[in-house]
């Protein structure tokens, strides 16, 4: 029997729940809302991670972001690039507009701190542009990757505001 991937973002948190795991649900929320900015398409069941005590094997955390390899078009070209409607997964590889996403795991969480997420974005951006020789990252590329995640926050804003 194959689950939903809502049965499966449920059994997941029961699982973390049970190993009582600090602020899971915190942390969960705020991954899922750093893969709709970042674009990252590809959170299915084998991209999560667990901090776990090296001395005790205790579960501690839910690594803040785990495998986002394929986030902000990294494997597209520019011209393929679209910031506007994006698709992701969710703990299965079926493709899912982000939004639904949203709508799933932003029920218990909807402070969002939009000056942070904008300060964020801002020492990225720098980060992107000091390390930019070495990285082989054109201009071109910083700067629409800068214009898309400016309108990615300005799209969960509007999401978030609409869920109230």
């Amino acid at each position: 029997m194959h689950k939903s991937p809502e049965d499966l973002y449920a059994d997941y948190r029961e699982i973390l729940n049970k190993h009582e795991v600090p602020r899971a649900f915190e942390y969960l929320t705020k991954m899922f809302i750093l893969d709709y900015l970042m674009i990252n398409c590809d959170r299915h069941l084998g991209n999560f991670g667990i901090i776990r005590d090296v001395n005790t094997l205790k579960w501690r955390s839910v690594a803040p972001i785990y495998d986002s390899g394929q986030a902000m078009g990294s494997q597209k070209q520019i011209y393929e690039m679209n910031f506007e409607n994006a698709y992701g997964t969710f703990f299965t590889k079926q493709n899912r507009d982000f939004d639904e996403i949203l709508h799933i795991v932003l029920k218990e969480h909807k402070s969002i701190d939009y000056a942070a997420l904008y300060r964020a974005s801002q020492r990225w951006i720098a980060l992107l542009h000091a390390h930019q020789e070495r990285a082989y990252i054109a201009e071109e590329r910083i700067e629409r990757c800068a214009q898309g995640l400016h309108l990615r926050i300005e799209k969960l804003k509007v999401y978030n505001e609409n869920l109230r």
